[in-house]
């Protein structure tokens, strides 16, 4: 494919972190027919290079006859992109001094947050919020302490409002329970 003849479209690229220009660099496209449903679908893989850094990326654009716009009664195409775009995605920050234990739910967490697993995430928030409270006051570690407790006991290092605000998160549960 002739550089004058590629499509170019604007996508986030992850290795800029911006919305950059991207030429499109091979296209791949099938059709699938299924004469007993008379189901049409049409798929079209498409490898985009970075017109900034040059980095590479694919979409899979998948079209049906079953899937229809509700707003535009028109074919609604589903897109994904390969590595999926982060422009969306919580990013991992670098703590100098933080334990490996803390470390480790803390990049779990935003693992389970950029795959949208919000229940596991949420748990995870909820372990990490007991993690940095006994790390905090490690005679907090005994299980009947329960969590409103072990949050109270933060006000010394922590200041007061983000203590109020700690207790309001759903993730805390029903009221009495660890």
């Amino acid at each position: 494919m002739k550089d004058a003849d590629a499509e170019v479209h604007k996508y986030f690229c992850n290795a800029c972190q911006n919305t950059t220009r991207h030429v499109q660099r091979a296209v791949h496209e099938k059709s699938y027919h299924d004469p007993e449903s008379d189901i049409q679908a049409w798929c079209t893989w498409t490898l985009w290079e970075c017109l900034g850094c040059e980095e590479v990326m694919a979409t899979e654009c998948w079209t049906s006859t079953e899937d229809i716009d509700p707003r535009t009664g028109g074919l609604a195409p589903s897109v994904s992109f390969f590595p999926p775009r982060s422009s969306h995605q919580a990013k991992k920050k670098d703590y100098q001094s933080i334990p490996y234990q803390l470390d480790s739910i803390y990049s779990e967490v935003i693992q389970t947050f950029n795959t949208k697993a919000h229940i596991l995430c949420a748990a995870g928030l909820r372990a990490l919020l007991e993690a940095i409270c006994v790390d905090r006051e490690p005679s907090l570690a005994r299980r009947e302490v329960r969590l409103p407790q072990k949050i109270d006991a933060l006000k010394s290092s922590v200041p007061e409002k983000i203590v109020q605000n700690l207790h309001g998160f759903p993730i805390l549960g029903r009221q009495g329970v660890a």
